[in-house]
């Protein structure tokens, strides 16, 4: 299969529009300095890890303030820290259970099932290409 994209003075104005009317948006200019900074932090295998289970979360559930994904992402330490999970044998199960036993979250069977699935792949040599 062969896509081209081809762009029209028209896709450039919408686009430009749509920048002109964010640009001054505290979460915009926020995101732009935290992203696009010169000096950012290495990215760790423990922050990988714990953002990796929030993006599962947020997969299909609402992520907005006092929802039960923000609450569990917020909770510190972690409830699925890298560590906490490398010291589990069956890390499918463990992680479904710490999210079932939270309440309010969706698909912990499955995110057990993927959080495991990742962890086999970043452990067997996949850390070098991810980070």
């Amino acid at each position: 299969m062969k896509l081209i994209w081809q762009v029209e003075a028209e896709d450039i104005a919408r686009v430009k529009e749509f920048f002109g009317l964010h640009r001054d948006n505290a979460f915009v200019k926020m995101r732009i300095a935290t992203n696009l900074a010169d000096d950012k932090p290495p990215v760790t295998k423990a922050a990988f890890w714990e953002v990796m289970i929030a993006c599962q979360l947020t997969t299909q559930q609402r992520s907005g303030p006092g929802s039960p994904v923000t609450r569990f992402i917020s909770t510190s330490p972690c409830l699925l820290g890298h560590e906490l999970c490398r010291g589990q044998a069956d890390l499918d199960v463990f992680v479904t259970k710490v999210l079932s036993n939270f309440g309010g979250l969706r698909r912990s069977t499955t995110i057990g099932r993927e959080a495991k699935a990742n962890w086999t792949y970043l452990e067997g040599g996949g850390w070098e290409a991810t980070l």
